[in-house]
């Protein structure tokens, strides 16, 4: 049996819409990152690094977005969730490998300048640059959706998935999405699949991501 462990609104949005997609029989658990549930004795039996996501996967515990997404692909063969040939399926994992390591990084900053120091006289100018890096990554998805509707051509795959993320919380934010088009296009898409709504249902973003696509 397969269980997720997800905290709402967090980055695992992107592992979650992966298997809601994928259709694979799975049990899902919600925790608490913001009242440090993740840190818990319990939590850390289960998951020893204390984050999220984690997929257990009879009694293993795989965590990274990007290692659970190619998994959950693996497993659902027949979801077609990554490109059919070998070149498009490299380019599809470099774009997850960039949204995890660049795009939520640039989004911590912003939101999070007291992780990279205590310095409180630095956290102004941390979260504006985490702001501006944030906004050019989004321009870069952007440009990336020329060759649409999805991001890698005329197939949903795992790089929609977890693309969603960053309008989930790009709106959270209250920044001006209207100079992103193709995002909120994409996004309007993405509400559209009953998978997708599902998960958003669950994790309580979906009526401000309606909104934020009008």
């Amino acid at each position: 049996m397969l269980r997720l462990y997800y905290g709402p609104n967090a980055c695992s949005l992107a592992s979650h819409i992966a298997l809601e997609e994928s259709g694979l029989a799975y049990e899902r658990t919600a925790i608490s990152i913001f009242d440090g549930e993740q840190k818990s004795s319990a939590y850390l039996a289960r998951v020893p690094t204390g984050k999220v996501p984690a997929l257990e996967i009879d009694g293993h515990v795989l965590t990274e977005n990007v290692a659970i997404q190619a998994y959950v692909a693996a497993a659902a063969p027949s979801a077609r969730l990554m490109p059919d040939d070998p070149l498009s399926a490299a380019v599809a994992l470099s774009r997850l490998a960039w949204f995890s390591n660049s795009v939520h990084i640039s989004f911590r900053h912003m939101m999070r300048p007291m992780v990279l120091t205590a310095e409180e006289t630095a956290h102004a100018g941390i979260a504006a640059r985490g702001k501006e890096d944030f906004l050019h990554n989004l321009r870069r998805i952007e440009a990336m959706l020329e060759g649409g509707p999805w991001l890698m051509g005329d197939r949903f795959t795992l790089c929609d998935g977890y693309a969603m993320v960053f309008f989930n919380w790009a709106s959270f934010a209250g920044l001006d999405l209207s100079p992103l088009p193709a995002l909120r296009r994409h996004a309007a898409r993405m509400i559209e699949r009953p998978a997708v709504a599902r998960v958003l249902t669950i994790e309580g973003s979906l009526d401000r991501i309606a909104e934020a696509v009008r």
